[in-house]
């Protein structure tokens, strides 16, 4: 992983750390919630900056992906249900991790404005200062 990407990485999660923690209370979200979050998104970035090291032959061919650290824990029962949904994610190989500037709906799709993040594909990270797409639901 190169520099500006670990910079960027660590931006968007400290300034989504910061909002939680800042109107978390308003949703019921506990600081231990926010805590497993990011640990769980610093171990995903560290499982995936391994994964790309391990998934290059000696000539540099690309390999394919390896899975996720999964960051639930069975054994804590303190989390109500809401809280376990914050922290499931699909396992996936391909991922998006940006701020969001508006979402407009309508009937089934959403309009995204997105700025500052990184989208990862097959691995390979590629920054973006805005992004716009729409999303079927």
């Amino acid at each position: 992983m190169n520099l500006e990407m670990s910079r960027i990485y660590k931006d968007i999660i400290e300034e989504v750390m910061n909002k939680l923690e800042n109107e978390g209370e308003a949703f019921n979200i506990s600081r231990s919630v926010i805590f497993d979050l990011q640990n769980g998104w610093a171990q995903k970035i560290r499982a995936s900056a391994e994964a790309k090291n391990e998934n290059v032959y000696e000539h540099g061919v690309y390999r394919g992906f390896n899975s996720y650290v999964d960051i639930k824990n069975p054994e804590d029962e303190n989390y109500d249900s809401d809280d376990y949904e914050l922290l499931e994610e699909e396992e996936g190989s391909n991922f998006l991790m940006c701020l969001y500037v508006k979402v407009h709906r309508t009937r089934t799709k959403y309009k995204c404005s997105f700025k500052q993040g990184f989208i990862n594909i097959g691995n390979v990270d590629f920054a973006f200062s805005n992004a716009q797409g729409e999303l079927d639901w």
